[in-house]
């Protein structure tokens, strides 16, 4: 779908990264520059603005809750443009200006708020995750991935997770390497075999429906 101005060639696009989910908005443009985003009309509690692990031109909106809020972008634009909307099955957007954008969308999303209490590891291919459920909806978890700094990821897409119940806590073993048959590995040949002494990684959890959580483990 695509609305603003009369202007071609726009660069601009917005587009959530699950529509069944629908919890979080990517925002990428490179003409005209966003300079800021911020989130109007909701529970601020509940909203995350991140610009980790994205390019300059990216930002993501993330909603831990069902919400309708309003997104404003600010760019650096001088006359009207035209804005590429994909994936929001549920939005209304309205351009405010020739520097101002406000998207106008539905967030629905299981109130699912993953974290860890702890962490162990085990071996250098096996770590325990007591992860709890801060939210009041059960999380099933069905797929996992694990990425070292470097961007190699072991990911495993058949896993038995458990069901972390509502307020509560589980522990579940995360495998990666020769400890897991059925992990896949993209990345440099040889470069992440095993959990190194002193090294970081980032460990994301998704649940049946789609919604992923991410943390941060050392080794």
């Amino acid at each position: 779908m695509i609305i603003g101005g009369p202007k071609t060639n726009s660069k601009t696009t917005f587009s959530s990264a699950n529509v069944s989910s629908a919890n979080h908005l990517f925002m990428n443009s490179t003409e005209p520059v966003i300079q800021s985003v911020t989130v109007q009309g909701c529970d601020l509690s509940t909203v995350t603005l991140s610009k980790v692990s994205f390019p300059s031109t990216w930002f993501e909106v993330t909603v831990n809750a069902t919400e309708n809020c309003a997104v404003v972008v600010n760019t650096d634009y001088s006359s009207e443009y035209i804005v590429t909307v994909s994936g929001l099955s549920n939005f209304v957007s309205r351009d405010l200006g020739s520097v101002q954008l406000t998207i106008y969308t539905s967030f629905r999303v299981s109130n699912i708020r993953l974290s860890i209490d702890s962490y162990t590891f085990n071996s250098s291919t096996n770590v325990t995750l007591d992860i709890r459920n801060n939210g009041t909806v059960n999380a099933m978890l069905s797929s996992y991935n694990v990425t070292d700094t470097a961007g190699n990821t072991w990911t495993s897409t058949s896993w038995a997770g458990p069901t972390v119940v509502s307020n509560g806590v589980v522990s579940t073993n995360i495998l990666i390497g020769s400890s897991c048959q059925s992990c896949t590995y993209a990345g440099s040949t040889n470069a992440f075999n095993g959990f190194s002494p002193g090294n970081s990684y980032t460990i994301e959890v998704v649940t049946s429906t789609g919604q992923p959580s991410k943390f941060t483990v050392v080794r």
